[in-house]
């Protein structure tokens, strides 16, 4: 048998090619100033909460007495990845960014066990409450669409629409891994993300050089910013070590006791990338396969990142899927 570790992804292996082998910088640059686009004031303002035993960051903007819209980001990502989505939607909505527990500014435990689906689940829960509103709007992206699919199961009542991109439902996710060869495949970068202390390294090389693969000029700064700062790179690898495993050589979730990824999909959508290079095109038939009533749609040109490389046909997707805001009864 092949030893799974060693059939490291393309996410690695650009990394690898990003970083010039003939000048390896092992250690990354120091960075105390967060960079001043953070705090741009047409992104909201930042807000903290202390909520489910975790001190959390968020950013908000817009009326609070319009609907709640909720995001949700993924890795290596936080609240700014949103960054096309807030100007827009907050015309309509109350829109809240997050960093979710051990992101940018939220707090960071250095316990595996923190990072458990429960926990993250329980933190948008607690947050949803915290901000006093009873239903919203859920928007998510990569990992935030695992956790925002395992939220609404348990919590159908609280979430009025959602918006699943970059990673499909985790029930289809979950069966993609076992059956699909391709999906597999993509996702075997995860391999090297539960490995302690080695992909660290790795992702650390050239000063955070695979940044690079996502973003690029200013907004490249503002991730190797975020990202270089203590414990925050391996808090991002957390949420991989304590959700997956390797069983009998294969990839696959932690049970979690309890556990019910059920939605009925009627009032979901999934939106992938056309040219996504880590989620198989096979989660589109099998999503609205498993959800026949979920609007499943496909970006052409957009790759993982949608949300940011396709921003205006993701935000003309998400407002046709939504319809007027006025129609919400949120409260």
């Amino acid at each position: 048998m092949v030893n799974p570790l060693s059939r490291i992804s393309s996410f690695v292996i650009l990394t690898l090619c990003v970083a010039t082998i003939s000048s390896l910088e092992l250690q990354p640059k120091p960075r105390n100033t967060a960079p001043a686009v953070l705090f741009d004031p047409k992104y909201g303002t930042h807000k903290f909460a202390t909520i489910n035993g975790i001190r959390l960051h968020y950013v908000e903007a817009g009326d609070r007495t319009k609907p709640l819209m909720v995001f949700v980001h993924g890795f290596p990502d936080f609240w700014y990845s949103w960054r096309y989505q807030i100007p827009e939607f907050s015309k309509d909505y109350w829109t809240v960014a997050i960093d979710m527990r051990g992101y940018a500014w939220s707090e960071r435990s250095t316990e595996e066990k923190d990072y458990v689906l429960p926990c993250l689940i329980g933190d948008l829960k607690a947050l949803i409450k915290y901000l006093n509103r009873k239903k919203c709007v859920l928007v998510s992206h990569d990992w935030g669409t695992l956790i925002a699919s395992a939220f609404i199961a348990r919590n159908r009542h609280m979430v009025y629409k959602y918006i699943l991109m970059g990673a499909p439902p985790r029930k289809v996710f979950k069966q993609l891994l076992d059956e699909s060869t391709d999906q597999r495949n993509k996702s075997s970068y995860i391999l090297v993300f539960l490995s302690r202390g080695v992909a660290e390294s790795i992702l650390q090389v050239n000063d955070y050089a695979f940044l690079s693969l996502f973003y690029k000029n200013e907004d490249l700064d503002v991730y190797k910013y975020v990202f270089s700062q203590p414990g925050a790179l391996t808090a991002g690898l957390n949420y991989y070590r304590a959700n997956f495993s390797l069983k009998k050589g294969k990839l696959d979730f932690v049970e979690i006791d309890g556990d019910n990824d059920d939605l009925d999909g009627k009032n979901g959508m999934y939106i992938l990338g056309g040219k996504d290079p880590y989620m198989s095109q096979l989660s589109l038939n099998a999503t609205a396969k498993e959800y026949p009533k979920m609007r499943v749609t496909v970006i052409p040109n957009a790759g993982h990142f949608l949300q940011q490389e396709e921003s205006e046909i993701t935000n003309n997707l998400i407002r046709d899927f939504l319809g007027p805001a006025s129609e919400i009864h949120f409260k």
